[in-house]
């Protein structure tokens, strides 16, 4: 099943999105995926600043790889 994740363009380096949990290993980051496109890119609009909506991305996202 194909999931999304959201990418984020910091100075040169792409950064996924991660989810925050309570007691969570901050040195193993869960990303944050969602079952739709459409629900990551309304998610996404949290992070798009106008002007520079090219730095950020919905992307296909395997949890395997």
């Amino acid at each position: 099943m194909t999931e999304y994740a959201i990418r984020v363009k910091f100075d040169d380096e792409w950064m996924m999105v991660s989810e925050i949990a309570e007691c969570m290993d901050y040195s193993k980051p869960v990303i944050k995926t969602f079952d739709t496109r459409e629900a990551a890119q309304e998610h996404a609009e949290i992070f798009t600043v106008n002007g520079k909506e090219e730095n950020v991305e919905v992307v296909e996202y395997d949890p395997e790889s």
